[in-house]
C-alpha cells in the first residue's frame, strides 16, 4: 500500500482484512490510542456495470478527518458517502484518541463485494534513555541554581 493516496501511511507487505461492502465491523484494541489511521484499500460504492446505483454508505462511531487519498467520498460527520462511479476508493482516515473501540455500520443496497482494511497507530515518542538523563540533570542543576539564590 504505497502510493499518493496511502502517503498517510505508507505501509508497504502489510497485512490486511478482506470483507464484504456491506458488512458491519467493530475493532477493540488492548490499549487506548492516541491516533488510529484506518487504511482503506478498494473501498467503494457498489457496482453494476451499466446501472447508476445507490451510494454506499459508512458511519463510524468516532469523528475522523481524512489524512490522504480517498477524493470524491462525500462525508458529513461521521459518515462516509461512496457514491458509485466505477472505481475503487483508497486513502487514510484518522482518528483522534483515546481510542480503544472503533465500529461502523456500512449500507449497501448490494453487499457481497470486496474490499480491505488495515490499521496503523504512529509510534509514541519515548525518549531516549540519554535525552532523559540530560533532562534530569538540567533540572537538578536548575533546583540547585534556585535553592542558592534563595540563601543569599
Amino acid at each position: 500500500m504505497i502510493g499518493p493516496n496511502f502517503a498517510a501511511a505508507p505501509l508497504p507487505g502489510a497485512e490486511v482484512a478482506q470483507y464484504s461492502v456491506g458488512n458491519n465491523w467493530s475493532v477493540t484494541f488492548a490499549e487506548p490510542l492516541d491516533q488510529l489511521l484506518l487504511v482503506a484499500v478498494f473501498w467503494r460504492g457498489t457496482y453494476n456495470f451499466g446501472v447508476v446505483d445507490p451510494t454506499t454508505v459508512y458511519t463510524f462511531s468516532r469523528p475522523f478527518t481524512f489524512a490522504s487519498g480517498l477524493g470524491g467520498v462525500g462525508v458529513t460527520g461521521n459518515t462516509l458517502f461512496m457514491p458509485d462511479n466505477g472505481s475503487f476508493y483508497d486513502g487514510v482516515l484518522k482518528f483522534d484518541g483515546p481510542i480503544t473501540t472503533l465500529s461502523v455500520a456500512a449500507e449497501s443496497p448490494f453487499p457481497g463485494f470486496g474490499q480491505a482494511l488495515t490499521f496503523a497507530a504512529p509510534a509514541k515518542a519515548v525518549p531516549e534513555p540519554a535525552a532523559a538523563a540530560l533532562f534530569a540533570s538540567a533540572l537538578a542543576a536548575f533546583a540547585a541554581t534556585r535553592v542558592l539564590r534563595s540563601r543569599r
